[in-house]
């Protein structure tokens, strides 16, 4: 029976033995799953959970957004307070690694089979996830002047863009060298199976 192009471990092979030049579009496919499932616990778990760890019983001071005037307390520092925008930037980077995370995981497993549809959709979605991302930045250092989250969702903006340029990469190997279609079933294999599937049970 010949042996089929899309069994494990083939697609990695090409003809004499060489890498096959899909093997990027494989190995960015499981890339796109790890930071997918980070993403996803991430966005569901930790960021849930960042209240518990923040709360405090007294009024919070940071260097965020402008003075509470009628919150400010005598001789004390001025009290600050989170601003509206950077409350909808933080719910908009909650919300987007999240998503963003579940797109990136399924379009992972259709790269990695070498789809092409998978390739093109994970490109955007990453895209996407960079695109949200500058809006965090911005809100956060020009409404909140807070330079550590905005050093954070600059790297984050960076890491999907270079996801996207991966996808994009892979969408252009994929192109270039589709995957070989399926082999035709072995006439013997079939007429196998197919004694086999009649066989009445024990």
């Amino acid at each position: 029976m010949p042996s089929r192009p899309d069994e494990p471990g083939q697609a990695a092979v090409g003809a004499g033995g060489r890498p096959s030049p899909r093997a990027f579009a494989s190995a960015t496919g499981f890339v796109f799953q790890i930071v997918g499932m980070v993403y996803i616990l991430g966005g569901c778990c930790l960021w849930s959970l960042a209240g518990r760890f923040i709360d405090r019983p007294e009024p919070a001071r940071s260097w965020w957004a402008a003075d509470g005037a009628a919150n400010q307390l005598e001789g004390d520092e001025p009290v600050r307070e989170a601003s509206d925008a950077v409350q909808l930037a933080s719910a908009a980077a909650v919300i987007g690694t999240f998503i963003g995370g579940l797109a990136l995981l399924a379009f992972g497993i259709g790269i990695q089979a070498e789809r092409l549809s998978s390739a093109r959709w994970g490109t955007a979605s990453a895209a996407s996830l960079a695109a949200v991302w500058i809006v965090v930045v911005g809100a956060w250092i020009y409404s909140a002047r807070d330079w550590a989250g905005g050093l954070w969702g600059i790297v984050m903006t960076v890491a999907n863009v270079v996801l996207a340029l991966l996808a994009a990469e892979s969408s252009r190997v994929l192109r270039g060298h589709p995957p070989e279609p399926d082999a035709p079933l072995d006439a013997a294999f079939v007429a196998q199976f197919e004694q086999r599937r009649n066989l009445p049970p024990d």
